[in-house]
């Protein structure tokens, strides 16, 4: 108890100093107190977890059927052309996309061999693969040299409707393993039968859902509210919110610092 009462008054105090959100800071020195005072040793290692879980980046799956615009959406997010777009059903793969100093691109195989690319070799490797050779792939790591990227890894996986059953385990691993879920829908092909399914089995897992309602620039400005509400109704209880966005638009005015088209955008 008195361990207890010690590390939260030591709390308190690094609080009162601690600029407020820096709260990785602030559990490295929860951390060192803990090492220095005797009586709060016990609780060395719950704080040094801490630091270690802070020290991981958030890991977010991209998710929702072919065709959705995932891909651009993780490069809407990035503010960068990083996640590859154009895949085909047949040849879609598991794209991880992390942090690295240099642009570089790496395919694990499923037999747990490993093939580095240079970043002008990713888009041609992944265009060569043809079905038989994707269904050996595990998946397809993504590096970019992006500050974002130091704290958020984004899986993009394969379309709800195409996902090989070789990639089917992979994908429900790093699903398992997420930090956070975002389902990207297609604007007016929202709330499918097959979506709602794989939906509650993600939420069944305890996972939140943030529901991504993309390619609002091809339906009528008006509309979109509507859209977004009936998303909302329909599947409310399975998302966490529903947001619209134009991800095409989004990376164009990111790209192009324009603050602007960027609000325009969703």
């Amino acid at each position: 108890v008195r361990a207890s009462e010690l590390l939260v008054t030591a709390g308190r105090q690094l609080l009162r100093r601690q600029p407020a959100g820096d709260l990785y800071s602030l559990a490295k020195q929860v951390h060192t107190v803990t090492l220095a005072r005797g009586e709060l040793t016990a609780l060395a290692s719950d704080a040094a977890l801490a630091v270690e879980t802070f020290d991981q980046p958030l890991l977010v799956a991209v998710m929702g059927e072919f065709s959705s615009g995932k891909s651009t959406f993780v490069n809407a997010f990035l503010g960068a052309a990083v996640a590859p777009v154009g895949i085909t059903p047949t040849t879609a793969t598991i794209n991880v996309v992390k942090y690295g100093r240099t642009r570089k691109g790496r395919i694990v195989y499923r037999d747990d061999t490993a093939q580095d690319l240079s970043w002008d070799e990713v888009p041609r490797a992944l265009a060569a693969l043809d079905a038989e050779k994707t269904r050996s792939v595990r998946h397809v790591e993504v590096l970019y040299p992006l500050e974002l990227l130091e704290r958020i890894q984004v899986v993009d996986t394969p379309g709800l409707n195409s996902i090989l059953p070789e990639h089917d385990l992979a994908a429900r691993e790093f699903i398992a393993s997420a930090d956070a879920v975002v389902w990207v829908f297609s604007v007016g092909q929202a709330g499918k039968a097959t979506e709602r399914e794989a939906l509650n089995a993600i939420r069944a897992a305890g996972k939140e859902v943030v529901g991504v309602i993309n390619k609002i620039d091809q339906a009528d400005p008006a509309e979109v509210p509507q859209l977004v509400a009936h998303v909302a109704s329909e599947l409310g209880t399975l998302l966490s919110t529903v947001v619209p966005v134009s991800a095409r638009r989004a990376l164009a005015a990111k790209q192009a610092a324009d603050p602007a088209a960027l609000a325009a955008s969703s």
